[in-house]
């Protein structure tokens, strides 16, 4: 892991990592598959069309073979994304590549193959033993972005932002809390690509934080949804354009 270096990140991680007073209230995510972790998704800003659907998150940290991975199915509740955090274990097929990167010492990149397995899986996903009291999630795109995200070199220039912050129950000491700051810098394939920031707080010794960074690719698994209709007013504007060419 690469210990960051710069002042604004360290200032951006710690007021996260510190709370999220002030957010504004989100809508309730769908039921998670822990019925002891609650779940909490908040939207800043404008979110980005086409968001709901099952994604993969793969993260590669700098100066390391290392890859994290994060399965979101994503809803829309009141014209806005919510964000469910599933906890769960890759399925056989994409675990064997998983596992056959890791002995030869590279990063894992998933298949097609890879991807159509979790897609097909994603109900049976083996449940990962883990002990979150909270997930918070939050959306934020240009129009909604704090202070923070505006001055951060990583995000000021971002399509849009997911920072997720993620709290440990008492059985996961001496782990207390993760911090995840996913900056969108454009689409891949059918995805996104970007830069991933984080912090891992334990509380012994002295809830030192350790920090990483690195690159992400968000993998869609299911067909992206319909774009909107557009409103009456738009039309009408299409259409008094068209008249003047």
């Amino acid at each position: 892991m690469s210990v960051l270096r710069t002042l604004g990140w360290v200032a951006l991680a710690a007021s996260l990592a510190a709370g999220h007073a002030g957010a504004q209230e989100g809508t309730p995510p769908a039921p998670p598959a822990n019925p002891t972790t609650t779940k909490e998704t908040v939207v800043h800003g404008t979110p980005p069309a086409g968001l709901p659907g099952r994604w993969l998150a793969v993260s590669w940290l700098d100066n390391s073979t290392s890859t994290i991975m994060s399965f979101w199915q994503i809803a829309e509740q009141d014209g806005k994304p919510v964000v469910t955090e599933r906890f769960g274990l890759l399925p056989d097929r994409p675990r064997a590549s998983y596992d056959a990167a890791n002995e030869q010492g590279q990063r894992w990149i998933p298949s097609a193959d890879d991807l159509a397995a979790l897609r097909d899986a994603w109900n049976t996903m083996p449940a990962d033993d883990v002990n979150y009291a909270k997930v918070w999630t939050e959306i934020a795109s240009p129009d909604g972005y704090d202070e923070s995200l505006k001055k951060e070199a990583r995000t000021s220039e971002a399509l849009w932002v997911v920072r997720q912050r993620w709290d440990a129950s008492p059985a996961a000491a001496p782990l207390s809390r993760q911090v995840f700051v996913y900056a969108v810098n454009g689409p891949e394939d059918d995805g996104y690509k970007g830069t991933l920031d984080g912090v891992t707080v334990a509380a012994v010794p002295a809830g030192i934080p350790i920090r990483f960074s690195g690159a992400f690719r968000l993998y869609r698994l299911d067909p992206a949804p319909p774009p909107q209709p557009r409103g009456l007013i738009a039309r009408l504007l299409d259409a008094f354009r068209g008249c003047r060419r």
